[in-house]
Parts: C-alpha cells; sequence; structure tokens
C-alpha cells in the first residue's frame, strides 16, 4: 500500500477483496485516504461501507477541510461517505 504507482496501488485497494479481508484498521483506513490521493475512487474499494469506522471518517473529514482551506476539489463521493449516518 505504500506504492506510488497508480495501477500498483489500485491493484491492491480497488476490485480487490483482500484488504477487507486481510487488513488491519490502521492499514484499512491508511489505503482508504490514499485512494484520495492518488485520485482512486473510493467507491471501488471492496467492504467500504462494512469497514467505515470513526478513525477513517475523521481522516476523510480532516483531508477535506485541508483540501478545502487550499481551494482544492474533493470527490462527492468522499464527502458523500463522510456525511453518511
Amino acid at each position: 500500500m505504500r506504492s506510488s504507482i497508480r495501477p500498483v496501488f489500485e491493484a491492491i485497494a480497488c476490485q480487490n477483496p483482500y484488504p477487507f479481508d486481510f487488513f488491519d484498521e490502521a492499514a484499512w483506513n491508511q489505503m482508504v485516504v490514499k485512494c484520495v490521493f492518488t485520485g482512486a475512487s473510493i467507491d471501488t474499494i471492496v467492504g467500504l461501507q462494512q469497514r467505515r469506522n470513526p478513525e477513517v471518517v475523521q481522516m476523510l473529514r480532516d483531508l477535506v477541510s485541508e483540501r478545502d482551506a487550499a481551494g482544492r476539489p474533493s470527490p462527492e463521493t468522499v464527502r458523500a461517505y463522510i456525511d453518511r449516518n
């Protein structure tokens, strides 16, 4: 998950059940946030809703706030995910 090469990262993070089944919460959360940084859609993460946790939501809130402050856009899918009750 440390790869900055988008196709390599997406091969692991997107449309792949491995992270859902085997990543601990910290690794999972980092992967979700890194999707935003790399431009990969979080909607392609297998198990995104099932592994939702307060820490990943807060991490994404912080990221969106930083991007807003810098005048940079954030994907609507990320905003919808953090606003979901």
